[in-house]
């Protein structure tokens, strides 16, 4: 099983307390309906006098369904060294929960993209961050939602001030949703994924990709062979079989009026309607497990976008 352990990284920088909200799934973004939520973050700011003092670059940086993991904090390191900061929402403590691998119902998609999006509006405030220059990046769970925080309906909700990520990095995200109001960000977004997936499968993500080009998006994924999720960790693979894994093609729809609908026509916009759903239409059972050649490419890819999107 996944070490949950804590890195002892993982409470560095600078705790902000902040407002976000318990939005269950996207409906209740688009319909406001959702509850406000106290959440937490982590400010760090890139050290030493190489970088000048600010305001400088940021990453929301979002984590997967085991909360945060040691190699999600290699790459704050990588940042940092590039002279970039980053905010690190703790989406799952904040919400009382350490992981929902086996169950996806404590803390959500879209309550993440709600975080993130509260993130970005106390950081375009803070005098050390540069508000132009601020992108997401996510993990699994947290790659999904930094995938979907590009459609336009839900920022146009989250962020009515125009506020906007300059850039978005999912790695091996959650890309199960279509939506039938196609309207995406034309801010740059690189989705990294292994082709070997088969707990968020690499088919919806490519089918997400062509999407968002179609509708005035501006997205690309770099493939990794012989690659499962997590293959940027140093873990090794291993098989989980109780974790709830995504089908291979995309399996719900955001239709209009802003209901999430499965393709047999399960309406899974609530607590109650998901479990449902993942009684009928769960698929569980993945391998997790890092990939050490596709590891150190994926981060020089990482950072490359990084410095084409926020350096230069």
């Amino acid at each position: 099983m996944v070490d949950l352990n804590r890195d002892p990284r993982t409470d560095r920088g600078e705790r902000i307390t902040y407002t976000s909200s318990d939005a269950f799934e996207f409906t209740q973004i688009l319909d406001q309906s959702a509850q406000p939520q106290e959440i937490f973050g982590d400010l760090e700011l890139p050290e030493g006098a190489t970088h000048g003092d600010g305001p400088f670059p940021c990453v929301v940086m979002c984590h997967g369904s085991y909360g945060w993991r040691s190699h999600h904090l290699d790459y704050a390191d990588m940042f940092h060294g590039m002279g970039i900061a980053t905010f690190r929402p703790h989406s799952f403590e904040a919400r009382g929960t350490r992981e929902v691998s086996t169950t996806q119902v404590e803390v959500t998609m879209a309550m993440m993209i709600a975080d993130a999006y509260a993130a970005l509006k106390l950081l375009a405030a803070h005098p050390k961050i540069d508000a132009t220059r601020v992108a997401i990046a996510g993990w699994s769970l947290g790659g999904g939602m930094a995938a979907y925080s590009a459609w336009e309906p839900l920022i146009e909700k989250l962020s009515p001030d125009g506020l906007r990520f300059a850039a978005h990095m999912p790695v091996y995200p959650a890309c199960h949703i279509r939506t039938e109001d196609n309207r995406w960000s034309s801010a740059p977004m690189c989705i990294l994924m292994g082709e070997a997936e088969d707990y968020t499968p690499a088919a919806p993500a490519v089918e997400l990709v062509e999407d968002i080009n179609a509708h005035g998006g501006n997205a690309e994924i770099i493939l990794y062979p012989d690659s499962y999720h997590s293959f940027d960790s140093t873990d090794p693979v291993e098989y989980l079989p109780d974790v709830i894994a995504l089908p291979p093609g995309r399996s719900a729809t955001v239709k209009l009026d802003g209901r999430m609908l499965t393709d047999s026509g399960k309406d899974v916009s609530t607590r109650d309607g998901r479990l449902e759903g993942f009684a009928t239409l769960a698929k569980f059972g993945a391998h997790i497990g890092g990939n050490p050649p596709m590891r150190e490419k994926a981060f020089a890819d990482a950072k490359a976008f990084m410095t084409r999107t926020l350096l230069t």
